[in-house]
């Protein structure tokens, strides 16, 4: 798969959203020097990111021989050859702007790839090019109404990573406490589990 993600991201088109910019920040108490990726894709985007990343792989003859080289290393009984491929491939593309059509012109459709639903992403990449925070958000508006009055669903999620690339000590487990059988089935609640 490594062989694959030269042309991915050559081929990957930038959503509208999508910068750069040097950044300080603090990961564990530690001053970090790097790069923050702002990335935001509308949901009224992706079907033509996806057509454009499509379009842009079927063009690129060298991706195209990759992905055959890689499909053929992984499934040797595939026996996949570069003209098959590039067919399917050009018959998916055809597909796929006939959908993207279809989508910008279906109202039910365009309730759900519209710009009220998204995906952000700020990624803190220090010097050395590790990910050393990131912070998620996924956003969906339900196109209709329903009787159980959610109108959306908003997750987010933050990460951090310190102690790149340094030895790993764990520390020791303690087996002086613990619960034996009979306690863990009196234990309905958990709470002796959750003190142990």
């Amino acid at each position: 798969m490594k062989e694959l993600t030269p042309y991915i991201i050559k081929n990957l088109p930038n959503p509208s959203r999508f910068e750069i910019t040097s950044k300080q920040d603090k990961v564990q108490g530690e001053n970090i020097d790097g790069k923050n990726v702002h990335v935001q894709i509308n949901g009224d985007e992706i079907p033509s990111l996806i057509l454009n990343f499509m379009d842009g792989i079927s063009k690129d003859k060298e991706a195209v021989e990759a992905i055959v080289r890689t499909i053929n290393n992984v499934d040797a009984t595939a026996k996949m050859t570069t003209e098959t491929f590039k067919n399917e491939l050009d018959t998916m593309v055809r597909t796929l702007k006939e959908q993207v059509s279809t989508i910008q012109q279906d109202k039910t459709l365009q309730q759900v790839f519209n710009k009220n639903n998204y995906v952000k992403a700020d990624i803190l990449i220090d010097n050395q090019l590790y990910e050393r925070k990131s912070d998620v958000t996924l956003h969906f508006a339900f196109p209709t109404s329903n009787d159980s009055g959610i109108q959306s669903l908003h997750i987010q999620s933050a990460t951090e990573n310190w102690n790149m690339n340094q030895p790993v000590k764990a520390q020791p487990i303690s087996a002086t406490h613990y619960l034996d059988e009979k306690q863990l089935s009196d234990d309905t609640t958990g709470k002796l589990f959750l003190e142990t």
